[in-house]
């Protein structure tokens, strides 16, 4: 097994960590630029503090990991693992999150503005006071959750569903309302004008 060893410094930039085990481990104030760890194990780490930029994380896993006040920027995550990982107040603006495996995880507040969380599905999750802004959503499920004073302004929502879920205290402007599926969807009366609005558009003669 890796140990803390490895990170002697608080900067590391252009190195490959890929196919590494770094499970159990604990990285605190250190800052990576454009690191690779590619099919590496995160398992049970607790990241503290960390800034990622343009990091590759493809097929590693951070399952069961503790991730707290961390930024990852424009990282990619196709086909990572993140179940059960909790992701606590953490800056995650404009990475690539597409076909990853998001089950149990908890996020709590957090700017993930412009990710790519295409076709994800979040099921029975708590995502409050999370800033979504212009997210691509396209496909996605937000079912039976709480998505409540969330950002989700600009968000690209074609064929999103949000079944089940409570929105309430969600901006919701400048998305594509119709894309929408609201079945059983709890909505306050600001969101019902914006729904009321776009529907308006599309229906009046």
């Amino acid at each position: 097994m890796i140990n803390n060893s490895v990170f002697q410094n608080d900067f590391y930039e252009n190195e490959d960590f890929s196919n590494q085990n770094f499970s159990d481990e604990t990285m605190s104030k250190i800052r990576f630029i454009n690191c690779s760890f590619v099919n590496s194990d995160l398992s049970d780490t607790q990241i503290y503090s960390c800034k990622f930029e343009k990091c590759r994380f493809s097929n590693a896993r951070f399952n069961g990991s503790e991730v707290i006040s961390s930024a990852f920027i424009n990282c990619e995550f196709m086909f990572a693992s993140f179940f059960g990982t909790s992701l606590d107040n953490c800056k995650m603006t404009g990475s690539n999150f597409n076909c990853t495996d998001i089950s149990c995880v908890s996020i709590s507040g957090g700017d993930w503005s412009y990710t790519d969380l295409r076709e994800l599905e979040f099921y029975k999750m708590d995502l409050i006071d999370i800033n979504f802004e212009g997210t691509d959503f396209v496909g996605a499920k937000i079912e039976k959750s709480k998505l409540l004073r969330c950002n989700l302004n600009m968000a690209r929502t074609t064929n999103l569903r949000l079944n089940g879920s409570d929105i309430r205290g969600t901006t919701i402007d400048g998305v594509d309302i119709l894309g929408i599926s609201f079945m059983d969807t709890k909505i306050d009366l600001e969101q019902a004008t914006v729904i009321a609005s776009a529907l308006g558009a599309k229906y009046t003669p």
